[in-house]
């Protein structure tokens, strides 16, 4: 089996088969690779079904480009080698295949030519391109795909919601100015490599976060909970300025949320102008990335004030960026009346 641009090579042996061993070079194209078949337009076809097409959406969001199809397949491109991409369904494993012992294919197997994962039931499959030069993607692109696989939803519901644990909703409120901008539900999330700051017995001192995972540069889609959370919380009194964004506040100007939002260079926040939400005339931005939009970068950040008191509830934000806006809504409208 020959794997672009990895100087490990998955396993040399699989079920007696004896594999070759080859190096690819950007250059390895053939005549066959240069002349992709075409047949993305067959009506009924798999790349034309619903898994098909977000399929496609997994490579592109993984960093690669569709080059072409066939019936059954994409053929997707990287700076090394055409690839192809198919999906089987339901999820079983394959007989004959082995676990993948390259620690880039994490919980994947093979047949000695071709690789399969489990990803939302589904059987991903990834194999050398169409050309007698073409060879398996390497191994960031390996970790790409399954990255995209897993985390891009094959279809979108409402984002669930769950109580904010008990835990961290008793540190953020250990800080009574902070208390009001302390939400009691926020989307479900996994709950491995959940983590808050401060954490006991540092004190809150006007500011607190909430997080699983942590940003994915480039790649805003596969930021959307449950795999992914970042809500940070904050209250500033009197005159001081808050500490969580780096900008000055936006007053004029207001654009109307749309998707595609987070993936646009923004040296400056995005106003969207005055909402009412949860009962607090407030209005909400989307902030700049780190590091000009501070530890809020990249969130959308709904701000109100109250006498003395500014509060600002930041979550970071995902595509499609409606769904993160309509989100954040939510969040607020689950504080503490």
């Amino acid at each position: 089996m020959c794997v672009a641009g990895s100087r490990g090579v998955l396993p040399a042996a699989v079920a007696g088969v004896a594999l070759v061993l080859c190096a690819a070079s950007g250059s390895a194209r053939s005549a066959a690779a240069d002349s992709l078949v075409r047949e993305c337009d067959i009506a009924r076809s798999s790349v034309q079904s619903v898994t098909g097409a977000w399929l496609r959406r997994v490579v592109e969001v993984a960093g690669y480009e569709i080059a072409s199809c066939t019936a059954n397949a994409w053929i997707g491109v990287t700076p090394l080698t055409h690839f192809t991409i198919w999906a089987t369904e339901p999820w079983r494993r394959p007989p004959g295949t082995m676990p993948a012992t390259e620690s880039a294919l994490r919980g994947a197997y093979t047949d000695g030519t071709r690789v399969v994962w489990e990803a939302q039931g589904l059987g991903i499959w990834v194999g050398p391109g169409p050309g007698t030069g073409d060879v398996l993607p390497g191994k960031t692109a390996f970790g790409w795909l399954q990255s995209a696989s897993k985390g891009l939803p094959r279809r979108y519901g409402p984002i669930a919601f769950m109580p904010t644990p008990a835990a961290s909703l008793r540190t953020c409120r250990s800080d009574a100015r902070l208390a009001p901008a302390c939400p009691l539900r926020i989307p479900r999330l996994l709950f491995s490599g959940w983590r808050t700051s401060p954490n006991p017995p540092r004190p809150v001192n006007g500011i607190f976060d909430m997080q699983r995972g942590g940003e994915i540069p480039g790649k805003p889609e596969l930021m959307r909970p449950p795999g992914n959370l970042h809500i940070e919380v904050e209250v500033a009194v009197g005159a001081a300025k808050p500490r969580g964004i780096g900008f000055r506040w936006p007053t004029s100007g207001a654009a109307r949320p749309r998707d595609g939002m987070v993936h646009e260079e923004r040296s400056r926040p995005v106003l969207f102008g005055r909402v009412n939400w949860g009962g607090r005339p407030g209005t909400v931005a989307l902030a700049p990335a780190y590091p000009n939009g501070g530890s809020q970068g990249n969130h959308v950040v709904f701000r109100w004030q109250d006498g003395r008191s500014t509060y600002l509830v930041g979550m970071h934000a995902w595509e499609p960026f409606t769904e993160a806006y309509t989100t954040l809504r939510r969040v607020v409208a689950s504080l503490p009346r």
